[in-house]
């Protein structure tokens, strides 16, 4: 079983499926900011409709793939004894980290369109959703077992949770009337016009089910060749499925 759980794994430690779904994802992405400068007006037919659709997948297969991510990387970090505080604190670094990638993306688009606006610096795209959904899985998600190793199963079932509730909270949860000044940094979690484009409610749920789904699958690795295979490239196999069914 133990060699059938590596298969999936390529030199180095990486996971093959992950992989793959990272490159299909990053390839879809690319098409949808880019394909429609290429596409005259007049051939925007249903063929061009279908890429607009398409595009809509790359967020949530990113999270996910975060999701997965942090479930591998506490499992990882229980096989080497590391403890559960220290990989909580690595992991929130890490979030905050991609947070702040956010921001220097934000001025990279400001320097290049000439429009150092707040509502360009401070806005809250993709990078600041991922980042920020990172951070509050480990916050809240990554807790340890008893003898102070990360708990992974537990971590899926928190953030699986985590997700469900940010989603129950969406249709109750809006700025308001959020003062001008304090509009950027609430515009993170919700939407608050004009700085947010993908808030963290209901954005997080998906790192949710990658993490849940992750851990629930890997949990099984040892049942059979299927569920060591599954195990690891579940959020390839899940994207894969997706655009199968979105094709036909």
């Amino acid at each position: 079983m133990e060699a059938a759980g590596q298969g999936t794994r390529k030199a180095g430690g990486r996971v093959a499926g992950v992989d793959v779904a990272r490159a299909v994802a990053s390839l879809v992405m690319i098409q949808g900011h880019a394909y429609h400068g290429w596409v005259a007006t007049e051939h925007r037919d249903a063929a061009y409709a279908f890429t607009r659709v398409l595009g809509t997948l790359p967020l949530p297969a990113f999270l996910v793939l975060a999701g997965a991510g942090m479930t591998m990387r506490l499992e990882a970090g229980a096989r080497r004894g590391e403890r559960a505080g220290e990989l909580r604190r690595g992991l929130l670094r890490r979030g905050l980290q991609v947070l702040g990638y956010g921001y220097a993306v934000n001025l990279a688009y400001g320097l290049i369109d000439g429009g150092l606006d707040a509502a360009t610096l401070l806005r809250t795209d993709v990078l600041h959703v991922i980042g920020l959904s990172i951070a509050a899985a480990a916050a809240f998600a990554v807790r340890a077992a008893e003898d102070g190793s990360p708990d992974v199963a537990r971590f899926g079932r928190r953030a699986l949770g985590l997700g469900l509730l940010v989603t129950l909270a969406c249709p109750f949860v809006s700025a308001g009337n959020v003062p001008p000044l304090l509009a950027p940094w609430v515009g993170l979690v919700v939407d608050a016009p004009p700085y947010t484009r993908m808030p963290l409610v209901p954005l997080l749920a998906w790192l949710g089910v990658g993490a849940g789904v992750t851990a629930a699958l890997r949990a099984r690795r040892d049942a059979g060749a299927f569920s060591a295979i599954a195990g690891a490239p579940a959020p390839a196999l899940a994207l894969t499925a997706a655009l199968g069914a979105l094709a036909a």
